[in-house]
């Protein structure tokens, strides 16, 4: 369904589409959400963002994309994306964006002020989408858990396990043992994030050193999670 603007958000709009072109922004890159047509809304459209948008669009899965930065929006085009302008914590702009027929509004900006607060719009304005966040580090992964959103993911968290399992086998480790050892890696992470989102800092703490100890030991399955 094609995506009209209120004349209220239209009238926002044209202001910041304004002050852009005053800037130097080329005319191209300030569109109107009228052809905005999603089941998913991707918000942050950085190299997370993008990665995750070709992930959705391989399987034919529409998406609508939103940032605020010109010079992102200008280089997704280069490569076929189409990337609106917008603020995300406004909820007129994520309902211009199409957020009140998404499924699944998958947040991926760098800020995680900016993100706690898009959380709390959609959460008020839109509560049949499903929120999937990039979490910058740990203490806004908690954030993010404590606000309720559907799955969160630390950002360096993946890339670090591809990492210690290409060293791992590298090094000679049998791939039985290096499942092994992801498997306990994940595990004690899960665990530790669980005591930090109930606010046990001091137990999760003791949950790291307890599992170094044991492992240099000898009596543990895999080293403490980073």
């Amino acid at each position: 369904m094609t995506m009209a603007l209120t004349p209220l958000v239209t009238l926002a709009f044209d202001r910041a589409a304004a002050a852009l072109r005053g800037r130097g922004v080329a005319e191209e890159t300030v569109e109107s959400f009228e052809d905005a047509r999603a089941r998913v809304v991707v918000i942050g459209f950085g190299r997370f963002g993008r990665m995750v948008a070709q992930m959705l669009e391989a399987e034919g899965i529409e998406i609508t994309a939103l940032d605020n930065s010109p010079a992102r929006i200008r280089e997704a085009s280069k490569v076929g994306f189409k990337v609106y302008y917008g603020d995300a914590a406004r909820a007129d702009v994520l309902r211009a964006a199409g957020c009140a027929d998404a499924r699944l509004i998958a947040l991926c900006m760098e800020s995680p002020t900016v993100m706690l607060k898009a959380v709390e719009v959609i959460r008020a304005d839109f509560p049949q989408a499903r929120i999937f966040c990039r979490a910058r580090d740990r203490l806004h992964a908690v954030e993010l858990v404590r606000s309720g959103v559907d799955f969160q993911i630390r950002e360096k968290v993946e890339s670090g396990l591809v990492f210690g399992r290409q060293a791992l086998a590298e090094l000679g480790t049998p791939p039985e043992r290096v499942r092994e050892i992801e498997t306990e890696v994940r595990r004690l992470d899960a665990e530790r994030l669980a005591l930090e989102v109930d606010g046990d800092m001091e137990g999760a703490l003791e949950l790291v050193a307890s599992h170094r100890k044991g492992h240099r030991k000898g009596k543990g399955t895999g080293p403490a999670a980073a």
